[in-house]
């Protein structure tokens, strides 16, 4: 792939990230206050344990791993303290 090919992916690929992220906004909108809470809870504990998942998983090929190649967890906080 050339760079202008690798470019146009990668502005496709953000574009579709950044459109996904706004329809999950505007669809946790539409849950009370404690379905939302419930839901973030499950998110974090999902999260929490796929990231410790994959942490045993890669330290078997000696990878240190506990946060995501794209760490997002700054965002869940900052959305949290919106609900």
């Amino acid at each position: 792939m050339d760079g202008t090919a690798s470019d146009l992916n990668r502005r496709i690929a953000e574009r579709v990230r950044d459109r996904l992220a706004v329809k999950a906004e505007q669809e946790l909108r539409h849950l009370d206050d404690r379905e939302r809470r419930a839901l973030l809870e499950s998110m974090r504990a999902y999260d929490r344990l796929g990231r410790e998942a994959w942490a045993g998983f890669l330290g078997r090929f000696g990878v240190p791993h506990r946060t995501a190649p794209a760490d997002t967890r700054w965002a869940a906080e900052g959305f949290a303290q919106t609900a």
